[in-house]
């Protein structure tokens, strides 16, 4: 009877170590989903922003070309910063 019992406990912790694990795996896929989303705007927002200075002042593609190289470093960065967290 005493042997049921621990085999219930021991199928108990290992049902709530399997759930803990999937919280976990949750949690860890919505920080990467942050990243990701970080990283596209650090990427699309500076090349809005330089299409628009170029409509305000009239030039071709300047400062979009700008844009899309200052965004390209920050996303190239921030990449950096989590490849050496996560590693």
């Amino acid at each position: 009877m005493n042997n049921n019992n621990e085999n219930k406990t021991k199928t108990e912790n290992e049902n709530k170590k399997i759930a803990h694990n999937n919280e976990n795996s949750i949690s860890d896929t919505y920080v990467i989903a942050a990243h990701i989303s970080s990283i596209v705007f650090e990427m699309v927002i500076p090349v809005l922003l330089g299409i628009g200075l170029d409509y305000l002042l009239g030039t071709v593609v300047f400062f979009a070309i700008i844009g899309a190289i200052g965004g390209t470093i920050l996303a190239f960065t921030q990449l950096i910063k989590i490849a050496n967290k996560y590693s």
